[in-house]
C-alpha cells in the first residue's frame, strides 16, 4: 500500500502544472499525454477493487511536506487529474473513486433524485419522441448529472456524456461504490443516471439522435455499441427512488392535447410544402363554410 500510494502521488501530480515531464516524450509513465498514464488514471485507478483510502495518501503527502496537509489540497489534485481543476471539493473524501463521482454530480442535489425508478415502467424515447412529441435539450456545462423537464415547453434537458473505451467500467464502479457505502444509498445519483439513460436509450437510432442534437460525443465503433452499455449497466438496477420527473413524464406523455400537437408537428410541419398544404386545406374548408352560409342566406 506504501508503494502503490507513492506511485498515486505522482501519477496524480502529472496531471499539475507543476508536473515538469507533462508533455516530455522520453517519460513513459508520468508524461500526461502516454497511452500508459491516460489507461492507469481513467481506469484502473477508478477501479473498486484498486482503491487506497486518502488517509493513506494524505499522510504520505504530510510525510513528505512535513507538515499537516489540507484535504482540499489532495481534493484538488484528483479534480485537476480527471479534467475537473475549476471544482472545489471542501473535507476529506473516501476514495478517488469518491471524488470522480462527487465531481460528476457537483451540481445536483444532495436529498432529491432527478431521475426516475427502473422499477416503474418509464417510457421509452421512441414514445417521448414520436407520440408525446418530447424535445431534447443539452444541458449547460457544471449541470453534474442533472436531468431537468420543462413541462410547458415538452423540453428535456440532458447532461452532455462522451461515449468511449472507459465510459462502462467507469460508471459501472461508481454504482458498485454508491451501493457498497452505506452513507450513499439515500444519494445514489448516478445510478438513478444510469437506469435513466437505460430507459431512454435502447437502439443505435436513439443514440444517432442524441449525438445529432449535441448531447453525446460517441467515440465508440458504432451507435450500437454505445446502446449496449446502457443496456448492459441498466441490467438488474432496482432500488433507485421514483420521483418528481418520472411523474412529470407521465403525465405529458398521457396528455391527448401533447399527443394531438405531436401528431399535427409530425405530419403537417416537417416542411414549408406540408405548411402551405395544411393552410390551403383549411382555406378551402373556410372557404366551402363561407359559400354554403351564404346560400342559405340567400335561399331563406
Amino acid at each position: 500500500m506504501l508503494i502503490d500510494g507513492c506511485f498515486i502521488l505522482e501519477l496524480l501530480r502529472s496531471g499539475s502544472t507543476e508536473n515538469s515531464n507533462w508533455f516530455d516524450p522520453r517519460e513513459p509513465i508520468f508524461c500526461r499525454m502516454r497511452k500508459l498514464t491516460i489507461t492507469l488514471g481513467f481506469r484502473d485507478m477508478l477501479l473498486l477493487e484498486n482503491q487506497i483510502p486518502l488517509l493513506v495518501l494524505k499522510k504520505l503527502l504530510e510525510a513528505e511536506f512535513g507538515m499537516e496537509i489540507d484535504d482540499r489540497y489532495l481534493n484538488r489534485l484528483i479534480c485537476t487529474f480527471y479534467g475537473f481543476g475549476s471544482l472545489q471539493i471542501d473535507g476529506p473524501s473516501l476514495r478517488i473513486l469518491d471524488i470522480r463521482r462527487k465531481c460528476l454530480i457537483m451540481a445536483m442535489p444532495t436529498k432529491e433524485q432527478t431521475t426516475p425508478s427502473v422499477a416503474n415502467k418509464s417510457p421509452n424515447r421512441e414514445t417521448w419522441d414520436h407520440e408525446a412529441g418530447i424535445e431534447f435539450k443539452r444541458a449547460k456545462p457544471g449541470s453534474g448529472l442533472k436531468i431537468t423537464f420543462d413541462r410547458e415547453n415538452g423540453v428535456l434537458t440532458l447532461p452532455f456524456i462522451y461515449m468511449e473505451d472507459n465510459t462502462a467500467a467507469m460508471y459501472m464502479n461508481l454504482m458498485a461504490f454508491e451501493r457498497m457505502h452505506p452513507k450513499l444509498t439515500e444519494n445514489n445519483a448516478v445510478t438513478s443516471y444510469v437506469s435513466f439513460m437505460d430507459s431512454l436509450i435502447h437502439t443505435a437510432e436513439d443514440v444517432s439522435l442524441l449525438c445529432s442534437q449535441g448531447m453525446m460525443m460517441n467515440f465508440l465503433s458504432s451507435d450500437e455499441d454505445a446502446a449496449n452499455v446502457f443496456n448492459k449497466l441498466g441490467d438488474g438496477i432496482i432500488d433507485c427512488r421514483d420521483d418528481e420527473l418520472y411523474k412529470q413524464l407521465q403525465s405529458y406523455v398521457a396528455s391527448n392535447w401533447n399527443a394531438a400537437r405531436a401528431y399535427l408537428k409530425r405530419n403537417y410541419f416537417q416542411n414549408p410544402w406540408s405548411i402551405l398544404s395544411l393552410l390551403a386545406a383549411i382555406a378551402l374548408l373556410v372557404k366551402r363554410v363561407i359559400t354554403d352560409s351564404l346560400e342559405e342566406s340567400r335561399g331563406s
